[in-house]
């Protein structure tokens, strides 16, 4: 259609160009071996029809003048010439897109995840796990006295102890294990008020060291603190010790009357330091989950939301160390996630199959023949023992494009399907049950997709992502910046502004899930 409203087919205008402008400048403007240059500019309408009245055609410029020169430049202009009309004729390009910052976390924490069992998806019960002992050791064969769920970690059991009918009041020992799921991404700072012995693990494998350890205890010292990274929606394992006796004392004889008491808090990316609250722990175990501590540059959000779509040095480098951080991760825990001892027989087989299990998931799809021989059997044939061979399978399964970008979503194999779902309702790679309907051809109806989507959407990822989502939607993302006056509102405090926050983060949940 033309300025005119004309469609360009009809318009007067392509005449008198056939007759007189196609023989040196060809079908729209393409250009001929007389004029091989493309008929394109940036003159408007008007310009290109005095042009074309005083200089066109080069061999009679009378021929084309007054009302048949604008109705040419109109045709040429709307047809091939003009910015617009080169953009609406160029074909559609489809162009891959990174994955954000937020992807390739979750990416990076499904892909070592998918190694570990997986851990309960949904539970309505809250609180953790509490096991209360009669002595300082945690055996429940002889010690175990009470068992429950408690939905804080908030207690004062003063001189005589949880139960004085039930527990010596100088020496007991509680143990609360299950799990903790931070509401959103960040630094999550921990803190144990407590006058007596307590240990805090938190995401950790038993064989490594705690977040905070003050099992033995030196000075008066009743505040400990420890920060980690956490990513939202996700569960982690956390397992509390506390051990109530008289330190450096291991006589009943010599032990004298002290309160007890412990406290678990933290202080949340955007809140301020409060209790553990019960909705942000559940009482069943938990694996432990990577996060990556590799800082990215942040994604483009100029059009309202994060997207891949910029490529710059400094991302490139993220990628880098990022690379390293995760293959450094897994080489350090390979015979857990392998199942590989150091000196089995068969250990360069089972390392080998782990490399290539790593690729597929990476690549969100099975490997050819030709990739295999890429990406696994030559960085270890060419390696001078298993662990580098492993490393350099690695390093280039995890800086691969195929890793790195996202597939086209015109994409149509049953693969791309199961990562246009994954991505779409979780921000992550295909879980097992995705990749083998993909590979049974068991999502190419709306029926087989909406099966898995309605299996995937009571998946936490889910809700993190879709609180995300609202919170950036409504412009609270970055946390709470609000200020008054504080001379005229002097109770607005900082825990005024996070309750606000967490009072719409509630509101949100019991809209959408409840």
């Amino acid at each position: 259609i033309t300025a005119t409203g004309v469609r360009a087919a009809d318009h007067p205008g392509l005449a008198v160009y056939r007759e007189h402008c196609l023989r040196c400048h060809g079908e729209l403007g393409a250009g001929t071996k007389a004029v091989p240059d493309p008929l394109v500019g940036e003159r408007s309408v008007n310009q290109l029809a005095a042009y074309i009245d005083e200089t066109m055609p080069e061999d009679d410029p009378t021929k084309v003048t007054g009302p048949a020169a604008r109705q040419v430049a109109e045709y040429i202009h709307e047809a091939f010439y003009s910015p617009v009309a080169r953009d609406r004729n160029r074909p559609a390009r489809a162009e891959l897109a990174r994955l954000t910052v937020r992807q390739y976390e979750n990416v990076a924490a499904d892909l070592v995840g998918s190694f570990r069992w997986r851990g309960p998806n949904a539970d309505p019960r809250r609180g953790l796990r509490g096991e209360y002992f009669r002595s300082r050791d945690y055996n429940r064969q002889t010690g175990l006295v009470i068992e429950r769920i408690d939905p804080q970690i908030d207690f004062d059991f003063g001189v005589e102890g949880p139960d004085p009918e039930m527990f010596e009041p100088n020496r007991f020992a509680v143990r609360w294990q299950g799990g903790i799921v931070p509401p959103e991404t960040g630094d999550y700072e921990f803190v144990i008020r407590t006058e007596h012995a307590v240990k805090l693990a938190l995401n950790t494998a038993w064989y490594e060291p705690p977040l905070i350890d003050a099992y033995v205890k030196s000075g008066s010292d009743t505040e400990y603190r420890g920060s980690t990274r956490l990513l939202g929606g996700r569960a982690y394992p956390l397992r509390l010790e506390f051990s109530k006796a008289n330190q450096g004392v291991d006589s009943t004889q010599h032990e004298h009357p002290t309160r007890a008491s412990i406290q678990l808090l933290w202080k949340p990316p955007h809140g301020v330091l409060e209790p553990v609250p019960e909705r942000c722990l559940i009482p069943l175990d938990c694996p432990e989950g990577f996060v990556l501590r590799t800082q990215f540059p942040p994604d483009d959000k100029s059009i309202g939301y994060e997207r891949g779509s910029q490529v710059s040095a400094e991302w490139f480098a993220a990628t880098t160390a990022a690379a390293t951080e995760i293959a450094d991760h897994l080489l350090e825990h390979v015979e857990h996630l392998a199942n590989v001892k150091r000196d089995a027989a068969d250990r360069g087989e089972k390392l080998r199959r782990f490399a290539a299990t790593v690729a597929e998931r990476a690549f969100r799809r099975p490997l050819s023949a030709d990739l295999r021989a890429v990406f696994v059997d030559r960085p270890f044939a060419d390696a001078p023992d298993l662990d580098t061979g492993l490393k350099r399978s690695l390093l280039m399964v995890l800086e691969s494009p195929r890793f790195l970008f996202r597939e086209s979503p015109a994409a149509t194999e049953a693969f791309d399907t199961a990562a246009r779902l994954s991505f779409g309702l979780w921000d992550s790679i295909p879980d097992q049950p995705l990749l083998e309907a993909a590979a049974r051809g068991q999502l190419s109806t709306p029926d087989q997709i909406r099966r898995h989507a309605e299996r995937m959407i009571d998946d936490r990822r889910t809700r993190a992502k879709i609180r995300d989502f609202l919170f950036g939607w409504l412009r609270v993302d970055l946390g709470p910046e609000i200020a008054k006056d504080a001379s005229a509102y002097p109770g607005f405090t900082p825990a005024v502004v996070a309750d606000l926050r967490t009072s719409l983060d509630l509101f949100l949940d019991d809209c959408l899930w409840n």
